[in-house]
């Protein structure tokens, strides 16, 4: 499953107001490590049964409800 969730930023201090993209893929992984990177401070693997323990975002959930298709 992959989604995309576009919105817009207002302009702050020096920024200009532009286009924010956030992806989300759905997968099966093994556990293990995540490497933080200087654009991303707050990873995780999140197991589907764990989700709305972490967020009541719509944009987010619909990657519980496309992980119902792959039982």
């Amino acid at each position: 499953m992959f989604d995309v969730d576009i919105h817009e930023i207002p302009a702050r201090g020096d920024d200009p107001a532009h286009l924010h993209y956030d992806v989300r893929f759905l997968m099966v992984a093994e556990a293990g490590e995540i490497a933080v990177s200087d654009e991303s401070h707050d990873l995780a693997w999140v197991p589907i049964a764990q989700l709305r323990q972490y967020t009541e975002a719509r944009s987010v959930l619909v990657v519980e409800e496309a992980a119902a298709f792959l039982e």
